[in-house]
């Protein structure tokens, strides 16, 4: 009995085939770029409302929990100083230089790095509410996610 372990070659050759939009029928290449952007569009409308509703839970938490989170501060000021920072960039693509220049000042007002003050005082309570207003907006940028718009109704 011998035990012949050598491969065996494949039959079938390997071809390689891809699959590629074809440029000469136009309409489905447009079609095609379409469905990218619209894909693009959606999943951009889906982070910038998951930051500004998680920046707006952090600071309502802030707010209503405000002598326990001393211990928590640095916590809170990274969620929304980050989530200032990816609005600033939202809005800097959209063009809302006002929004750019409000989500700036939040970031240096809730700078980790160098407070600006620490969270104990009732006017920094008041910072803090004030503070979900911007993000609240946020949530009402129609062009930032205009592929949602078309699924309204009476549109």
């Amino acid at each position: 009995m011998t035990n012949d372990l050598r491969l065996k070659a494949s039959r079938y050759a390997w071809e390689q085939h891809l699959t590629k939009p074809s440029h000469e029928d136009g309409a489905s290449y447009r079609a095609w770029l379409a469905k990218g952007d619209d894909q693009d569009r959606r999943s951009n409308s889906a982070r910038v409302k998951a930051v500004a509703v998680v920046s707006i839970a952090v600071l309502l938490a802030t707010a209503a929990l405000w002598s326990r989170l001393i211990p928590y501060e640095i916590a809170v000021r990274f969620v929304v100083t980050i989530g200032a920072i990816s609005l600033m960039i939202n809005a800097t693509h959209l063009h809302y230089y006002a929004s750019l220049v409000v989500f700036g000042a939040l970031v240096l007002i809730f700078n980790p790095i160098l407070p600006l003050f620490a969270i104990s005082g009732d006017w920094q309570r008041a910072l803090a509410i004030a503070s979900i207003v911007p993000f609240a907006v946020s949530l009402t940028w129609r062009k930032a996610w205009p592929a949602l718009d078309d699924q309204l109704p009476g549109r």
